[in-house]
């Protein structure tokens, strides 16, 4: 037997179209951000899942996102799966539901047909993990229909990027808190002969008295030869 607002209005004691308004995530809501957990948790408790079709043929907001990694390799990365999960758990705390693992294939129009089914299904935010191949008539196809799109290791104009300077400082910050500044790792070179960059500014952000030659001197982690 499917759960129904009115087991919802129930179980909370709040009006069932404050509790429509919450649960369809409508402007118009004047809860409090209290009660809007509350509606949340007794919805997932009690399985509340809402009639998609319906809210799709009204043209009505469905809370639907659809998450994309664009090759088998990145499927299976260890990373790309710790992001997965926290991306799932991050939406679903947030009331969406989530199509995951949506695999793209080396099929251009295979993998449109996709994205334009993921749409017909209610999926108004895609998380594109990678460059899924065709990926600008997809992003034109989502665009088109007033969707949203953002990427990761992408090169989409919405894309996330990591901060790895600010990952760099908190690497050296644990190393400080270890042994004080008496540590030191391998600075890479570029074929150009260049140290890290990212490194060496990390380094100076936190060492501003230091010139580039004086952390390469202190930091840097020379091998010995044989």
């Amino acid at each position: 037997m499917s759960v129904t607002l009115k087991d919802i209005e129930q179980e909370v004691k709040i009006s069932r179209q404050a509790i429509s308004a919450v649960l369809n995530n409508k402007s118009n809501c004047r809860v409090s951000e209290k009660v809007r957990m509350r509606i949340m948790q007794v919805a997932k408790e009690k399985g509340y899942r809402a009639n998609f079709g319906y809210k799709v043929m009204r043209g009505n907001a469905t809370k639907t996102a659809a998450v994309i990694i664009s090759s088998e390799r990145r499927r299976n990365d260890e990373f790309i799966q710790h992001l997965l999960l926290m991306l799932l758990d991050k939406l679903d705390s947030l009331g969406y539901a989530v199509y995951s693992n949506n695999n793209m294939g080396p099929d251009e129009k295979e993998n449109f047909e996709r994205i334009c089914d993921l749409m017909q299904r209610g999926v108004e935010h895609f998380i594109f993990i990678g460059i899924p191949v065709g990926y600008k008539e997809m992003i034109n196809e989502i665009t088109s229909h007033r969707k949203t799109y953002i990427g990761f290791q992408s090169s989409f104009a919405r894309d996330l990027s990591i901060d790895t300077i600010s990952g760099e400082e908190e690497i050296f910050r644990y190393f400080q808190s270890k042994v004080g500044d008496n540590f030191a790792f391998f600075l890479q070179k570029s074929k150009s002969g260049i140290f890290n960059p990212k490194r060496l500014q990390a380094l100076s952000n936190l060492y501003p008295a230091l010139t580039s030659d004086d952390i390469v001197n202190k930091f840097q982690c020379r091998p010995i030869l044989l």
